[in-house]
């Protein structure tokens, strides 16, 4: 039997890297889904507070592309851009694309996201996962700014959301 041992220099386990988050919200699973793939909702929440989205542009299709620009309110000047492509479009119950950071022009390390949209008895429950982040480090990092997100996604949605 052969035993292995973290090292420093070994990758973090599978699990360490995966994001996953639960939220439910007081709306109809549609109107929810449609928050996520109607470009007008989306530039209206999308970001970790103080963010702005002054673009947003979904081709809502399997292999379809999307793009987002945001930044703080108070500086235009620093524009964090992240875009990926549409795997899995099932209204509105599922969700699944890719997310890479683009600030720098070239793509970088590619996620996957998966939501899984689920009507309950008061509205919907938002399962979220992204995968395979790099390191630990990554992770936590997208924890905070989606938690963030998702509070805005809150707000947009009214206080039935």
């Amino acid at each position: 039997m052969t035993t292995r041992t973290a090292t420093a220099d070994a990758p973090p386990p599978d699990e360490a890297r995966i994001l996953r988050l639960t939220r439910r919200f007081a709306v109809p699973v549609e109107t929810l889904f449609d928050a996520w793939t109607d470009p007008a909702a989306v530039a209206r929440w999308w970001g970790p507070k103080g963010m702005v989205c002054p673009v947003c542009e979904l081709d809502l299709r399997v292999g379809g592309a999307w793009v987002t620009h945001m930044h703080a309110a108070d500086d235009p000047g620093t524009v964090y851009i992240v875009g990926g492509a549409y795997r899995e479009i099932d209204r509105p119950h599922r969700l699944a694309f890719t997310w890479s950071w683009r600030t720098d022009g070239a793509p970088g390390h590619e996620t996957l996201i998966t939501i899984d949209f689920v009507a309950t008895d008061d509205g919907a429950e938002m399962r979220f996962v992204q995968r395979l982040f790099q390191s630990v480090q990554a992770q936590q990092a997208h924890t905070e700014g989606w938690t963030s997100a998702l509070a805005c996604l809150a707000d947009y949605l009214g206080p039935e959301g």
